[in-house]
């Protein structure tokens, strides 16, 4: 008995040191694969240790901080507690995620819209809000008369709530003030009156609803999803109706539904352990779009929410649009279809402005209250600039518009240490002033510009931690090294470029290909020849083939100068 009594000891001695040792040894070794959280986060350093920092009490507190984010486990536990919390307790510890009946996602600041109460957050009367209101759609027509005076289009798009459209799934509230104000109805029928070409999509997904064979908004997310494609027909057929541009057509056939096990992207951010019920079936309507020698796609720069996102989602964008500017709040901009990403405010502005065909101003019906993030009224005062500057602004887009002449100024640019606007306002200044241009000393061969190119991509993609993960879940799978997946993606993506016409060159005046081959052949091996691990690999690889070491590296070198000539990046003519 006594022995038994000792063995149970000894049992749950043993399993309490494992459970306090187990998370120390999966945070050093990661034994036990866990999915990463869904989100965005600071992540906080780890912090170093000083005799002032110890002395001062901050040292402490910082590894506390670091610790409590970096132990083991810590992903698995954080999502029992978010399901436990889901599940028992219909909340979230998600702060924008409000969840509603029967598996339904709603965001906070759409639910407060819809019982009245958000508005009274930020305004301390209605009447501060109707005042607000006032002065941003008269902005509108401020800066709506601009545009037109150099042929502009400028439009709002109301997107549709999800909280108007299903409101028999919201979570139990106090009934909504009959007498609190709605911001789509007073931003409606002010823009109405002042004649601001807009649409309010709302009322129309509330009857669609009802006759739709699919869900206008999906249970678990807060924007619309495959149903957005229906609005953006509605937005380009009105934007193409205000002066007749002649955008190309989209048809919308059949919808069709998959099943999947991946997650709407709010139902990702709550980290929970398992999916919400009754979300595996998507839609996905088939979408052509129509174009003949009457068509023609237009540059279009959005400003506004989240909303817009749907859009590169469901549409072929570049079949519709010739390019495309998103400034995400006002605050981000997204440049062309690869996204090239800065901050609105390091941009020139008034060239975005002056080179788009249409302006779009958009917003879900929630987030009109804080309209327009500050646009209109630096937009208005953007175009209010000199006739000098206008012209020279104009010139700029001339250049950038011209795909050659554009490429030239990039490299330039590149090798001038300078950015891509103060490159451009020299080259116009120079056609302005009747001066030597600068794209007629900068060659653009083959060559040249994949190169420029493929460094570009690069750069972008490992500033962004979202194309990172991509790519390391990319080299997991198919069990290669991170670079050599990148590499392979960026080339793929630069031959697709090449082959939609977005990347031009010039014909490489090259006569000599035997002697441009053997400089080649020289840079390269002066390269590797400055590389130990390369040198490494290859003589391992001329042991395996029982080769003299000179040999191997001569084989390397042309199969590489060989791959280089398939895909672009070095470019040969007699």
């Amino acid at each position: 008995m006594k022995n038994r009594k000792q063995t149970t000891k000894y049992v749950l001695y043993g399993l309490l040191a494992i459970l306090l040792f187990l998370p120390m040894i999966q945070r050093k070794t990661g034994f036990v694969e866990t999915r990463a959280l869904k989100g965005v986060f600071e992540p906080t350093p780890k912090p170093e240790l000083t005799f002032g920092n110890c002395k001062s009490g901050s040292y402490q507190t910082q590894i506390e901080k670091y610790l409590s984010e970096n132990f083991g486990f810590r992903e698995p536990l954080i999502r029992f507690y978010n399901q436990y919390a889901y599940s028992f307790f219909n909340t979230t510890h998600c702060h924008f995620i409000t969840p509603g009946k029967n598996g339904y996602l709603f965001y906070d600041q759409a639910v407060n819209d819809y019982f009245g109460t958000e508005v009274p957050k930020h305004f301390d009367t209605d009447d501060d809000f109707r005042d607000k209101a006032d002065k941003e759609v008269e902005l509108m027509k401020q800066l709506q008369a601009e545009l037109h005076k150099y042929g502009i289009e400028f439009m709002a798009f109301m997107a549709p709530d999800k909280p108007w459209v299903y409101p028999e799934h919201l979570p139990k509230h106090a009934p909504r003030l009959p007498e609190a104000v709605n911001t789509v109805e007073y931003y409606d029928q002010k823009m109405t009156e002042a004649g601001i070409p807009h649409i309010e999509m709302t009322k129309w997904y509330q009857q669609m609803r009802d006759t739709a064979s699919f869900d206008i908004f999906t249970k678990t997310d807060t924007h619309w999803r495959y149903a957005a494609v229906y609005g953006y027909d509605s937005l380009f057929r009105y934007m193409n109706s205000l002066n007749d541009f002649g955008i190309p057509k989209i048809h919308i056939g059949a919808v069709q539904s998959y099943t999947t096990d991946l997650l709407e992207g709010d139902e990702e951010t709550l980290n929970l352990m398992f999916p919400i019920k009754g979300t595996s079936t998507k839609y996905k309507a088939d979408i052509t779009i129509e174009s003949d020698s009457t068509t023609r796609k237009p540059r279009v720069l959005f400003v506004g929410d989240s909303f817009i996102w749907s859009l590169e989602t469901f549409l072929p964008m570049r079949e519709i649009l010739e390019d495309v500017e998103i400034w995400f709040y006002n605050s981000t901009a997204y440049i062309g279809f690869n996204k090239e990403t800065f901050k609105v405010k390091e941009i020139n502005r008034l060239a975005s402005l002056l080179n788009a065909d249409f302006v779009v101003y958009y917003a879900a019906g929630h987030q009109w209250w804080q309209t327009s993030f500050g646009f209109l009224e630096d937009a208005v005062e953007q175009l209010s600039a000199s006739d000098s500057i206008i012209r020279l602004t104009q010139q700029m887009n001339a250049i950038r518009n011209d795909k050659k002449w554009n490429i030239a100024m990039q490299i330039c640019a590149s090798d001038k240490g300078l950015n891509i606007d103060e490159i451009l306002e020299q080259e116009a200044l120079n056609v302005i002033c009747g001066k030597p241009l600068l794209k007629d000393e900068t060659p653009i061969y083959k060559d040249i510009v994949v190169k420029f190119e493929t460094e570009k991509i690069e750069r972008n993609w490992r500033q962004s931690k979202e194309v990172m993960d991509i790519m390391q879940q990319k080299s997991t799978e198919k069990d290669m090294p991170l670079d050599s997946v990148l590499k392979s993606e960026i080339q793929w993506l630069v031959l697709q470029e090449i082959e939609r016409g977005e990347l031009v060159f010039d014909q490489a005046p090259i006569t000599d290909t035997a002697a441009f081959i053997k400089a080649k052949r020289k840079e390269i091996e002066k390269a590797w020849r400055n590389t130990p691990e390369i040198m490494d690999m290859i003589q391992e690889k001329a042991l395996q083939n029982g080769l003299p070491f000179d040999t191997m590296l001569k084989r390397d070198i042309d199969w590489i100068i060989n791959q280089q000539t398939e895909t672009g990046e070095l470019f040969l003519t007699n």
